[in-house]
């Protein structure tokens, strides 16, 4: 089996060097338009969750028809890029985390699953293989190479209140796009891990989305750097565990 990989854009970073053709793919739960291209080699899909101009937000994001658009073209591995607060006060602004688990606080239940009851072992929710080449491509940057991803729904931030709770309950990070893309991605035997960039430290300062946008187009460059590093990384013929239905 020859590997086909996915990455999916956050907030910042909406096309890929290398991605040339687009298409819409008709999936169960809606349509998706994605880019393709060749990137170190081998193919690659490229879905930019908000949408090209950024108007999708977070808690209105079709994960489900997302995550199967991947799967219907043939994608085995897919990695996530995130803006994400800081919760951690060790962490700082520019540092990149590549979680290993997280804490789902979201509030709509999304499954591909339509019909019977399927329950999926979430217990080591990303793919332990993509998170060794994503720490192998950030090499020489300020990288965590562990850490818990608080997801919330949004489209709001947090009250001081609930950033206290998601801190002393382990949180490391918080956003709102990780989960579900990470547990639909285990339904959908597809590995996943996600590449974290912090943008703001919400254990210090207040959150203001615009200049999120900016610190992340700040760093645009060297986040397309490390994901075409990442990619180079990933073995035509990589499997693991995760893609087992």
């Amino acid at each position: 089996m020859t590997i086909r990989i996915g990455v999916i854009g956050g907030t910042g970073l909406y096309e890929l060097c290398g991605i040339h053709r687009s298409m819409t793919v008709e999936t169960l739960f809606g349509n998706v338009a994605v880019g393709t291209g060749d990137i170190e080699g081998k193919e690659v899909v490229f879905l930019p969750r908000h949408g090209q101009s950024h108007d999708i937000p977070p808690h209105a994001i079709n994960y489900e028809a997302n995550m199967t658009a991947l799967k219907q073209l043939g994608v085995h591995a897919v990695i996530g890029v995130n803006a994400v607060g800081a919760l951690n006060p060790a962490l700082r602004m520019g540092d990149y985390v590549i979680p290993d688990q997280f804490i789902d606080f979201t509030k709509s239940r999304h499954t591909v699953f339509t019909s019977g009851v399927r329950h999926v072992d979430m217990r080591q929710p990303y793919c332990e293989g993509l998170r060794t080449f994503l720490h192998e491509a950030l090499q020489g940057t300020r990288c965590h190479g562990r850490g818990t991803y608080v997801s919330v729904e949004g489209p709001r931030f947090e009250t001081e209140a609930e950033l206290r709770m998601f801190t002393m309950l382990g949180g490391d990070v918080i956003g709102m796009t990780g989960v579900p893309e990470a547990t639909i991605s285990r339904e959908l035997a597809m590995c996943y891990a996600t590449l974290s960039l912090v943008t703001n430290e919400v254990s210090r300062t207040g959150t203001s989305h615009d200049e999120i946008v900016r610190f992340f187009a700040s760093k645009a460059l060297e986040v397309e750097r490390i994901t075409h590093d990442v990619i180079k990384r990933i073995p035509l013929n990589f499997m693991c565990g995760c893609q087992k239905d």
